[in-house]
């Protein structure tokens, strides 16, 4: 048997932010994890073959 929402519930429900928008921002940070790990990736990548280079001459 259904209950009718009571005010209690409609301001806990609407309190709470929606499930679309909190997987978005989950996504959203997670994708942003990855791009800074990649970035870093890079980043020694590039440290590592200067060093290399400069190392052979």
């Amino acid at each position: 048997m259904t209950q009718p929402i009571t005010g209690y519930h409609k301001a806990r429900l609407a309190a709470c932010p929606g499930r679309f928008f909190l997987a978005c921002v989950i996504l959203v940070m997670s994708m942003t994890l990855f791009l800074a790990l990649a970035l870093g990736a890079v980043g020694l990548h590039r440290q590592a073959a200067w060093h290399y280079s400069e190392a052979r001459v």
